[in-house]
């Protein structure tokens, strides 16, 4: 039997650095209609709210087509909560 190989489920720069490219990704793909549609219904869009829009609903996979991302970030929401996870990748990746 292999050796189970030991996962660093720390939320530390190295965490940020690989959801970086993956969240990246996908605001490119949908930041434009996120932004307008704010606009259009007067509201304003802040970078935790950006954030939540690339990570919620499988977007990594979908858009963003990074299941090992998707699969670490579900890890670090089953270890830390969504809220903390959140709070520290939108301090550490700047969208809006």
């Amino acid at each position: 039997m292999a050796p189970k190989k030991i996962v660093n489920t720390a939320l530390n720069d190295e965490f940020a650095e690989r959801m970086k490219k993956p969240i990246l990704k996908v605001w490119n793909m949908v930041g434009h209609d996120v932004l307008r549609d704010a606009e259009t219904m007067g509201e304003r869009i802040d970078n935790d709210s950006a954030i939540e829009c690339c990570i919620d609903a499988d977007r990594l996979v979908i858009e963003g087509r990074d299941t090992s991302a998707n699969a670490m970030l579900d890890l670090m929401l089953d270890q830390h909560g969504y809220p903390r996870v959140l709070n520290f990748l939108s301090k550490k990746i700047r969208l809006v």
